[in-house]
């Protein structure tokens, strides 16, 4: 809300019981911790005794936070896509170590704007692969980024491999992973 920072630390979207989003959201609202639920599902350590262990074994995560406690703008998540792949973002300072893969578990019901087309194309283009959630709104339209050309749009289906019925399916969807 105040600009961009060195701290991805993820505060949570929780809303106390006088805050409001200017979308008419409003408080109390316990938080998600969407982002820090998706990073430790990837690379929580294992065999330490503390919760989970995840799906990646020798995986490194660079936190990352494009979004606020009341969302944000697609300009931002542009920038991120592109500073996570090590290309230059005015005001920000240089990513020495540029990301692998880009994990996104956020959107916008917008389309995909010529904008983020153009961070995805360019980060693709320095090396990275973008993966990105359809989105949780039960449509055949996959949100952005996860609708832009060259995106791995992830959706997810039960454990009988049935579509979940609250994921987003679409034409682009490229591959369906267990909710």
């Amino acid at each position: 809300g105040d600009g961009r920072d060195a701290d991805p630390t993820d505060h949570g979207d929780f809303l106390t019981a006088t805050q409001s989003c200017e979308d008419g959201t409003s408080g109390p609202l316990d938080s998600s911790w969407h982002g820090t639920h998706m990073a430790g599902a990837v690379a929580a350590a294992g065999n330490n005794g503390t919760g989970i262990a995840g799906i990646g074994w020798n995986v490194r995560v660079q936190p990352l936070r494009a979004l606020g406690r009341c969302g944000g703008a697609l300009t931002d998540i542009a920038d991120a896509i592109r500073w996570a792949a090590g290309l230059d973002v005015a005001g920000v300072p240089a990513n020495p170590t540029p990301a692998r893969v880009i994990s996104l578990s956020l959107g916008s019901i917008e389309p995909c704007t010529a904008h983020t087309q153009s961070a995805v194309d360019a980060a693709i283009a320095a090396g990275s692969v973008v993966v990105a959630a359809t989105g949780n709104e039960s449509d055949i339209v996959l949100i952005s980024p996860a609708s832009c050309r060259g995106v791995i749009a992830v959706t997810a289906h039960t454990i009988n491999g049935e579509n979940a019925d609250y994921a987003n399916i679409g034409a682009a969807t490229t591959i369906s992973a267990p909710g």
